[in-house]
């Protein structure tokens, strides 16, 4: 009876070893699960945001390249629109000073630059009045198409067109003859490159 209560102690003892053994690989195999359930949550996360972050870089390239598109398109109508106005400009130009060649107001010119002397009021009154009948057409279409040039410029960049010496533009401007400088970098400034070319034949 002593043997069989010390075999069935025994058995308990090792029931109770293999309990605990169990507990604890139960234990460590729930910790191991939690690990990975863990590092696959935050590997999800990671994946969610790199194609979050790869979609709207995609898309973000999408729109500049757009963008530059239509830049692109932009410039070429830009250019296009002052390659015709350029075009205009001359033809304009040149219908105007054919004309003009024959008015009272050019022989006028001819002859103060030749002579070298100021002209008076009446003079300058001739003058203006035929480049403002001749030229009023390009006057109104230099207005229209660079709208910041005021009436002294436009009429300096008529008479730089006509080829008037400085002195001579200026006396008929009204002006100092040390404002020309300072005029001519206004125009410059205002007016297209193409146009400042045809007009000061640069």
């Amino acid at each position: 009876a002593l043997d069989s209560l010390r075999i069935i102690e025994s058995q308990d003892s090792i029931t109770s070893i293999h309990i605990a053994y169990y507990s604890e690989v139960s234990a460590l195999h729930q910790q191991e699960l939690r690990k990975r359930m863990v590092l696959s949550y935050i590997f999800m996360v990671i994946l969610t945001i790199l194609l979050i972050v790869l979609y709207y870089t995609s898309k973000s390239r999408k729109l500049k390249a757009a963008y530059i598109g239509k830049c692109d398109e932009l410039r070429k109508r830009e250019f296009s629109t002052e390659q015709a106005q350029s075009e205009d400009l001359v033809d304009m130009l040149r219908s105007a000073t054919g004309h003009f060649r024959s008015s009272n107001g050019y022989q006028l010119i001819l002859c103060l630059q030749e002579s070298n002397r100021t002209p008076d009021y009446s003079e300058i009154a001739v003058i203006s009045h035929d480049v403002g009948l001749y030229y009023g057409r390009v006057m109104e279409y230099l207005q229209e198409s660079v709208s910041s040039l005021n009436d002294k410029e436009i009429g300096y960049c008529l008479y730089k067109y006509l080829n008037v010496n400085s002195r001579l533009c200026m006396e008929l401007l009204g002006r100092s003859q040390s404002y020309a400088s300072t005029l001519k970098r206004y125009v410059r400034r205002k007016l297209p490159e193409d146009m400042f070319k045809i007009i000061f034949r640069e």
